[in-house]
């Protein structure tokens, strides 16, 4: 300010342009801000926790499903059986428009991939059935009824994954996981790091042969 003058036109302009650009770029982003958190709260819905099925018996279980793709992708989860650190996934990986395979994760033991089968025409399902040691009870169990003790060692002790009725993978394991353990489906909550957390295909139907 020059002595005993009053103040310059550009010090008297600063607060004025200050405002001005507090108006202009400042209420957009506090607007912007408020509309997020209001989307936030009516649209954002936390993922659901992943449930086991419920009232599973013993027995193979078979899926109906849309397989994801068309292109190659990593290995997705079918069946999960069991806990983090004692578990069985079987699981599909589409190798082109027109192959795929399934496998079966073991924790702790390893994967098993089957042999390449064709897809059907886009938008056709198909039905995968696994077999595993773990959906079926110990030896002697009621269940079993007069099947020979033979075949019930065999039915814990072999893994077997068909595909529209054709075996496509089978192999014998000796893996101790306790029989009715947590069964998911499309699901992988069990922690293989082989296959992705979710299907990206569709579920059409499940069974279970008791």
């Amino acid at each position: 300010m020059p002595p005993g003058g009053e103040p310059s036109s550009l010090f008297r302009k600063i607060p004025a342009f200050f405002w001005a650009a507090t108006a202009n770029f400042g209420a957009p982003v506090l607007l912007a801000w408020a509309l997020a958190g209001i989307l936030h709260h009516y649209i954002y819905r936390p993922p659901a926790p992943v449930q086991a099925l419920q009232s599973t018996g013993y027995g193979p279980i078979t899926l109906r499903i849309l397989p994801p793709g068309p292109h190659a992708g990593p290995a997705e989860p079918l069946v999960a059986c069991g806990v983090p650190g004692n578990a069985t996934l079987v699981y599909i990986r589409i190798l082109d428009a027109d192959k795929a395979v399934v496998g079966v994760d073991f924790w702790g033991v390893g994967a098993y991939d089957g042999d390449a089968f064709p897809l059907p025409a886009k938008g056709s399902p198909i039905e995968v059935t696994c077999f595993l040691p773990a959906l079926f009870p110990n030896e002697g169990d009621r269940y079993w009824g007069s099947l020979s003790h033979g075949v019930q060692r065999q039915r814990r002790s072999e893994y077997l994954v068909k595909v529209n009725g054709i075996d496509r993978l089978k192999g014998r394991i000796e893996y101790d996981q306790p029989p009715h353990p947590p069964v998911y489906i499309g699901e992988n909550p069990v922690g293989s790091s082989l296959a992705t957390e979710h299907f990206t295909g569709k579920v059409i139907e499940i069974s279970q042969e008791n």
